[in-house]
C-alpha cells in the first residue's frame, strides 16, 4: 500500500512560485483538510525565509512534545538562529521521515529524520497547525 508522501516525491521545486512552504501547504490542505493559507510572494534568501517563518509561525502554529504525522517541521540550517526551512513528518516502517523541497535538490524529496544533521539541517521543532 502506498504511503501518502509518494504523491508528492519528485514534485518541481520552482523559486519563487513553489517552494518548501508551498509544498508543506499543499499537504496539509490535501492529506490533512487543513486550511492553509501562505503568503503569495516568498523571499528567496535564508534570512528573509526566517522572518517569513517566523510570523506564520507565532500566528498558525502550535509546537508539539513529539513528532505526529503530519506535522511541520521547522528547521534551520548551520549558524543561523532562527528557522527558515519547513517540510512534513510521517513515519514508514516505525521511522520518522521529513517531506521537503529545496532549491538544491530542485524537487520533493524524503530524508529520514536521523540524517537531517548529516546535510547540515537542525530540526528547530515540530508542530501543528491552528
Amino acid at each position: 500500500m502506498a504511503h501518502w508522501s509518494e504523491a508528492y516525491l519528485g514534485r518541481a521545486y520552482v523559486p519563487g512560485a513553489y517552494d518548501c512552504a508551498a509544498l508543506a501547504a499543499d499537504v496539509q490542505r490535501e492529506v490533512f483538510g487543513r486550511a492553509v493559507v501562505i503568503p503569495a510572494e516568498r523571499p528567496d534568501g535564508p534570512s528573509e525565509g526566517a522572518a517569513m517563518v517566523a510570523v506564520i509561525k507565532a500566528d498558525h502554529a502550535q509546537r508539539l512534545d513529539a513528532p505526529v504525522e503530519g506535522a511541520i517541521v521547522l528547521m534551520r540550517r548551520g549558524s543561523l538562529a532562527r528557522p527558515w526551512h519547513v517540510g512534513t513528518y510521517f513515519e514508514r516502517a516505525g521511522e520518522g521521515w521529513i517531506l521537503h523541497t529545496t532549491r538544491s535538490a530542485g524537487r520533493a524529496t524524503a530524508m529520514r529524520v536521523r540524517d537531517m544533521g548529516r546535510f547540515g539541517l537542525q530540526i528547530e521543532g515540530y508542530y501543528a497547525w491552528t
